[in-house]
């Protein structure tokens, strides 16, 4: 994991204008703003992690929460909004994980559906934090106590999706400050994954090595197959 360490920052879209895509409809974004945070850590890579496949199956509000009760014991929690907001963007507030302001599309898997290669196949799709792989397929967030103020229509209390997918046709911003939401009764989405935070001191050593072990026993390519497995 990435250690990141407290602070603040403005974090988020600057310019109204990028709050539409070319052809002129609107999408959703995180709005500048000062974000403060506590110490955490975060899966340098989207959950399994580096060399593992990408899961060929979805996530849905239900599956994520089955999920992330499988992750708890393993000093595992679901981050929030700010946590993936900072490690995308880093405190620099970088548009884009790889660059502040300019698109480049050979710098991460260019297909979030059928991807090309395993995670952590694209060394250059990196945050200035070292963190990767955002900008292939957007992340579930937990909203924390702290209320952070997102361009985005009938936001509900618990979760939020944030960041941005290969794709550029979507009706959230296609930046780091990208944000949607699915209702708990909305199908599962595979360009709608999960990486994982944890507070320093609720992870160690014994539990990295139940992750391998469940990873070893369980992954089929699948986030179901380590549901139905635990």
């Amino acid at each position: 994991m990435v250690s990141i360490p407290a602070g603040s920052a403005d974090i988020g879209e600057w310019k109204k204008a990028r709050l539409f895509h070319a052809k002129g409809n609107p999408c959703y974004a995180v709005m500048q703003q000062e974000m403060s945070w506590e110490a955490f850590e975060i899966e340098r890579h989207p959950f399994p992690g580096a060399g593992y496949d990408w899961p060929t199956d979805g996530l849905n509000l239900p599956k994520l929460e089955q999920l992330l009760a499988v992750m708890a014991p393993l000093g595992r929690r679901a981050c929030s909004p700010t946590e993936l907001l900072v490690a995308s963007a880093g405190p620099e507030n970088q548009r884009f994980p790889y660059h502040p302001r300019r698109y480049d599309a050979s710098r991460c898997e260019a297909d979030d559906q059928h991807p090309s290669g395993p995670i952590g196949s694209h060394p250059g799709c990196a945050s200035p934090l070292d963190v990767r792989d955002f900008a292939v397929r957007a992340s579930w967030a937990k909203r924390s106590p702290t209320p952070i103020e997102v361009a985005l229509p009938k936001a509900p209390d618990a979760y939020l999706i944030v960041g941005m997918v290969s794709r550029r046709d979507t009706f959230y911003c296609p930046s780091n400050f990208g944000v949607h939401t699915h209702q708990p009764d909305e199908p599962e989405y595979l360009d709608d994954s999960v990486r994982f935070c944890a507070t320093p001191g609720e992870r160690g050593s014994r539990e990295d090595a139940a992750l391998v072990d469940l990873m070893d026993r369980c992954y089929t390519g699948t986030y179901q197959s380590l549901i139905d497995c635990n």
